[in-house]
C-alpha cells in the first residue's frame, strides 16, 4: 500500500502518480511521458535516415555493396587461424 506522502507529479504532464510510475532516471517524468518520448525520437530518426537514403541512393547502393561483400569474405573463413 503506498502512503498519502509516496506521490509524484510529472513534470511533463502534471499527473500526480506513485513512484512505481516513474523511472530512476529522468526522475521528474514518468514513465509513461518518457516512453512516449522514446517513441517519437525513434519514429523522427527512422525517417531522418529514410531522408538520407532516398536523396543519396547512389552512394547507399554503393556502402551496402561493400559491406555486403565484406561479410561474404569474413564468412567464408580460410584465414591463417582456421582449424
Amino acid at each position: 500500500m503506498t502512503r498519502q506522502g509516496d506521490t509524484r507529479r510529472c513534470s511533463r504532464c502534471g499527473v500526480t502518480k506513485p513512484p512505481t510510475g516513474f523511472y530512476r532516471n529522468p526522475a521528474s517524468i514518468c514513465k509513461d511521458c518518457h516512453n512516449r518520448a522514446s517513441r517519437l525520437t525513434k519514429q523522427i530518426r527512422r525517417a531522418a535516415v529514410a531522408h538520407l537514403i532516398a536523396t543519396h541512393q547512389a552512394e547507399y547502393r554503393a556502402r551496402v555493396q561493400v559491406e555486403r561483400a565484406a561479410r561474404v569474405a569474413s564468412e567464408s573463413g580460410g584465414g591463417l587461424d582456421a582449424a
